[in-house]
């Protein structure tokens, strides 16, 4: 599995996490800019969908992840949930990860509640 694989199936990952109103992209925010007007002209990008940034280092495997949470739900249970799930997912897909490191970050706090 690639990286942009990978990310791809993380930010669905996190995006399903309880009180999760969206996955943002971790790159700098001239590239971020980038990728949403390359979306908005439909171009074609291979990571398109690939928000969480996948940092593989020798055993283990470092994930960052940005996410908009949702104001019905505390934010700190909702980073929580994030990282528990993304850990999940990693050590399904990659058993011989000896470390998963996972850093959440909460850029936005949505208050539409429910969002």
């Amino acid at each position: 599995m690639t990286d942009d694989e990978l990310s791809r199936l993380l930010t669905e990952t996190a995006a399903a996490a309880p009180g999760v109103s969206s996955v943002l992209p971790t790159a700098p925010l001239r590239e971020a800019a980038a990728q949403v007007v390359s979306s908005a002209l439909d171009l074609p990008r291979s990571d398109a969908d690939a928000f969480v940034q996948v940092d593989r280092t020798g055993a283990g495997v470092l994930v960052t992840v940005h996410v908009s949470t949702a104001v019905g739900v505390p934010t700190p249970t909702t980073l929580r949930a994030v990282a528990r799930a993304i850990r999940g997912r990693v050590g399904e897909l990659h058993p011989e990860a000896i470390a998963v490191s996972v850093r959440v970050r909460a850029l936005h706090i949505d208050p539409r509640p429910g969002a």
